[in-house]
């Protein structure tokens, strides 16, 4: 069975939408400025929730906004490690934290859809997690670092496109019935 047969219509228009928002919204951001995308949890956070609440079987979208919260005390956490920690999460340790405050944010998910499975999200989240993290391992010793040039508008919105497509994925897995 493929991806569109098992999706519904509303499903792939919300899952487009999942993907394409926030790499448009960062795309966006850095070609206004640097600082803009220092916003982008916040900015984010703003967009999925109107995505959330979009969805079918939400009923307390607003708690999305405990999400910077969520990034804010995942990045305190993530300063607390040791060395060998902070070596796996990489150089680019905001990509991290990101990813890691979502997987904890599943806990708010929980509370906003009536029907929840636990797991899904935060699986997917942690293999789009995988993903940037070997996107930036092979960008290392390349004279085209992913982190600069125009890389920095062209490859990481689609690697942001595929990545949010999967946390997508693992959202609407999480809040389907198993009927």
């Amino acid at each position: 069975m493929t991806l569109t047969e098992e999706l519904s219509k509303s499903d792939q228009k919300w899952l487009l939408r999942w993907a394409l928002w926030p790499a448009g919204l960062y795309l966006a951001g850095a070609f206004l400025s640097i600082y803009s995308v220092l916003f982008l949890p916040l900015t984010l956070t703003v967009v999925q929730y109107y995505l959330l609440d979009d969805k079918a079987g939400n009923h307390r979208p607003g708690l999305w906004f405990c999400m910077p919260l969520m990034y804010g005390l995942c990045f305190w956490c993530i300063t607390l490690l040791p060395g060998w920690a902070k070596q796996l999460i990489g150089d680019q340790f905001w990509v991290g934290d990101f990813y890691i405050s979502q997987c904890a944010g599943e806990l708010l998910l929980f509370f906003i859809f009536n029907t929840w499975r636990w797991g899904w999200y935060t699986f997917f989240n942690l293999f789009a997690y995988s993903i940037w993290l070997l996107a930036f391992k092979l960008s290392e010793g390349s004279p085209y670092p992913l982190t600069s040039g125009l890389w920095l508008y062209l490859l990481i919105p689609i690697i942001g496109f595929f990545t949010n497509a999967l946390t997508g994925y693992g959202l609407i897995k999480a809040v389907e019935t198993t009927d």
